[in-house]
């Protein structure tokens, strides 16, 4: 079920109950400094740290998703707009 505070949407998923919802939702707003709602959100948050890795099972054959653009070329600008990404 998505949630709107303070004109940031956030979903919160599972089976909750309504009341349970709702005090998460309070939580959230009482602490909304707290959460990083972007990536500018994160300054000063050393690269090394957000680096991933995909922990893969070579034995299993990958799928090949379809492709999203609009969203890749979205969120693209958003990391290079808040330094977290560079083009090399």
């Amino acid at each position: 079920m998505e949630t709107e505070i303070g004109g940031k949407r956030f979903k919160l998923g599972g089976p909750l109950s309504e009341d349970t919802r709702q005090q998460i939702s309070g939580v959230i707003e009482k602490n909304m400094d707290a959460f990083a709602w972007s990536a500018s959100n994160m300054p000063g948050i050393d690269p090394d740290f957000l680096c991933h890795r995909l922990a893969m099972d070579p034995q299993v054959r990958p799928v090949r998703q379809r492709r999203r653009r609009q969203v890749i070329h979205e969120e693209t600008h958003k990391l290079l707009a808040a330094g977290h990404i560079r083009e090399i």
